[in-house]
């Protein structure tokens, strides 16, 4: 079995304000047949390297290693966007003190960062598109932004002081300089 091929990459963390790295992979039998179209899912990041790196809140739900607090894209197929940048998108809108607009522009360079970047030229532009008209959907409504305020205003942080020192500090010392 072919390994992924993967790419380091920095990412936001859902508070839009710590960053976290982790490498972007994609299936390398579909980057090898150079499908011209791909379903969204060819590519992923893998999320506990956010949890270990950045701040995790009570609002997250976290339980064994899956966020109960999040659907990943709602109402769009996962596919046609990118599972992990949504669900990164659904924790920072229950993040306290971020914007909305915040949000919704780190859902569109996570999906660009985990999958458009990755992929063939044509998929690229395709996916480019798909994540630029997902942000720009999502400025029509507040509805979800307003919904998950109620959550907002009751979450904390869940990860205890020295837990956030250590964090703050291999952020610090193992974040790659590109």
């Amino acid at each position: 079995k072919a390994e992924p091929v993967c790419t380091p990459k920095v990412f936001t963390c859902p508070d839009n304000k710590q960053k976290f790295t982790a490498d972007a992979c994609c299936s390398p039998l579909w980057l090898s047949i150079g499908a011209p179209l791909g379903f969204g899912n060819e590519c992923w990041v893998d999320l506990d390297l956010m949890v270990e790196q950045c701040d995790i809140f009570s609002c997250y739900g976290l339980v064994n290693g899956t966020f109960n607090s999040t659907d990943g894209c709602t109402y769009i197929p996962d596919m046609l966007l990118n599972y992990e940048a949504c669900v990164i998108h659904d924790l920072c809108y229950v993040t306290p003190g971020v914007t909305k607009a915040e949000c919704d522009t780190v859902m569109k360079d996570n999906i660009n960062k985990i999958y458009c970047d990755n992929v063939n030229v044509f998929e690229r532009q395709l996916c480019s598109i798909r994540a630029s008209l997902a942000a720009t959907a999502l400025e029509w409504t507040d509805k979800y932004f307003v919904a998950a305020g109620i959550v907002r205003d009751k979450c904390q942080l869940a990860d205890s002081l020295m837990t956030r020192i250590w964090k703050y500090s291999v952020n610090r010392m193992f974040r790659p300089m590109f």
